[in-house]
């Protein structure tokens, strides 16, 4: 598990890297190519875009590799703390410096999951989750993930931005937890990872996912999609981890429960109070509004994934 850890930290400072860098460059595009493959046709053009996707398949490369090690429930909650690589990041560009709250916020997010990991122990669980098991789930998931890419299409702003975030942490949890039953099956060789649902479903949630948050980035803000995707991501990982691939903590008292839903509950507020904090500056965005006097200042930002994840 401690390999698992690892690489998992390396895959969020990967991950927190590449937002930076892909955010900046999606907020340059106009409302005209939201929700169109335009948008991603004006991206590939940008330097700072494409060094960010080099960068974020440097992280999932590496988060496979994590969850060839370990356990959803480990590694999930791990890569929020992109948000701890992000802020600073975000700050570095930006040309300030971090206040007293972020570092506040940083601490309360960091005892949270350490935490939540300690005290939750988790078990490993399955090496590929059942058919009927993912059926269920999918079964639940994606039609919500329809339904909020539906509703973002009548919407403008922040209230798309929102919508689609969401739908992209859906997407984002969903192939976390695909990527460990491909990984997974890669020692029963190539042929068998080709034949296999799942290797294909993947590519097409990866897919999904990666324009679903380049279209949240250009809607609107930070403050409206990154908490939506850095909170739903783990969550469903976590979630389809103890459902499909039948993970478990290890915990067999009331107490222990109480510790455990503690603990997961102080990240969670501390991640979504980073999330916004890393929104608060920023860049306007191409969609109208109108830029600020100090055009010197980028954008800073603490996102997830924009290109593949």
């Amino acid at each position: 598990m401690l390999v698992a850890a690892v690489l998992a930290l390396v895959a969020a400072f990967l991950f927190a890297l590449a937002s930076v860098l892909q955010q900046r460059a999606a907020a340059t595009v106009p409302d005209e190519d939201a929700l169109k493959a335009s948008l991603v046709k004006r991206l590939v053009k940008q330097p700072s875009w494409l060094a960010g996707f080099g960068l974020d398949a440097a992280g999932y490369f590496t988060q496979a590799v994590a969850l060839a090690f370990g356990t959803l429930i480990v590694v999930q909650p791990l890569l929020v703390t992109m948000l701890l690589f992000a802020l600073p990041l975000g700050a570095r560009f930006a040309g300030r410096r971090l206040a007293r709250r972020d570092w506040m916020w940083a601490l309360i997010l960091t005892t949270g999951l350490a935490s939540f990991l300690i005290i939750g122990d988790p078990t490993a669980g399955v090496e590929r989750g059942e058919g009927r098991r993912w059926l269920v789930m999918l079964l639940i998931i994606y039609p919500v993930i329809v339904a909020l890419v539906a509703s973002a299409t009548s919407r403008r702003g922040a209230i798309r931005a929102l919508l689609l975030g969401a739908a992209a942490g859906l997407c984002y949890g969903v192939t976390d937890a695909l990527t460990k039953s491909v990984v997974r099956g890669v020692d029963d060789g190539l042929d068998t990872v080709v034949d296999n649902w799942e290797t294909w479903l993947l590519v097409i949630t990866i897919v999904s996912g990666a324009f679903l948050q380049q279209s949240a980035y250009q809607a609107g803000g930070l403050r409206a999609s990154l908490p939506a995707i850095t909170g739903l991501e783990p969550v469903t990982g976590i979630v389809l981890g103890l459902v499909v691939y039948q993970e478990r903590f290890r915990v067999h008292s009331v107490i222990g429960w109480t510790l455990l839903i503690g603990s997961a509950t102080t990240a969670t507020v501390g991640a979504l109070a980073l999330a916004r904090r890393a929104g608060e500056q920023e860049a306007p965005t191409a969609s109208g509004s109108q830029p600020p006097t100090n055009m010197g200042q980028a954008r800073p930002d603490g996102g997830r994934r924009g290109s593949i994840t």
